[in-house]
């Protein structure tokens, strides 16, 4: 479970800039346990754009693939969404956003997986899915996510899917992309 998820629910999350410690932690164990083998790893949603960070922080051929399904590029933007979809004044997302750095040591303004994908020297193929009715994390998070990546990289969209919905909307469709 990631921070702020499952078992770790007491653990604040801090959408993906201190997550990829424990993903980067499984990486590590996996390959000490088990030696050289294909590992790739496959997130959806806040797990997409942890995923998205390995980018920044992993060398070529520790991974052989990357999935992102319904990443966001940055938090940002969909907190915005979601305070204006709920008549929340986005006064309280900006303050909120200044809070989370001093109580958490990770700014919202900070959460952006696009950038770490830009800037990565990375060359581990990534396949970006993302449902095309995602009202939460907007189809064109991916969209940007694959703009900035330089390596191999496949993007699809799966019609009708809601958010974190493509593999239950069309798991025939989700299978054939994999």
């Amino acid at each position: 479970d990631e921070r702020g998820h499952g078992e770790n629910k007491r653990v604040a999350c801090t959408y993906g800039q201190k997550e990829i410690r424990g993903l980067l932690a499984v990486i590590d164990d996996t390959k000490a346990r088990y030696g050289n083998i294909r590992l790739g790893i496959h997130g959806e949603s806040l797990g997409g754009a942890t995923v998205l960070y390995s980018y920044a922080y992993l060398k070529d051929g520790v991974l052989r693939f990357v999935v992102d399904d319904c990443g966001f590029s940055s938090i940002l933007p969909v907190i915005l969404d979601a305070a204006k979809s709920n008549h929340i004044p986005v006064f309280f997302v900006y303050l909120a956003a200044i809070a989370t750095k001093f109580m958490y040591g990770a700014g919202l303004y900070e959460a952006v997986p696009e950038k770490k994908v830009r800037n990565a020297k990375n060359n581990t193929p990534l396949l970006i899915i993302h449902g095309g009715a995602d009202d939460f994390i907007k189809p064109w998070h991916s969209e940007r996510i694959y703009d900035a990546a330089s390596c191999y990289k496949k993007l699809h969209f799966i019609e009708g899917a809601a958010h974190a919905g493509s593999a239950i909307h069309n798991p025939g469709e989700y299978r054939r992309i994999l």
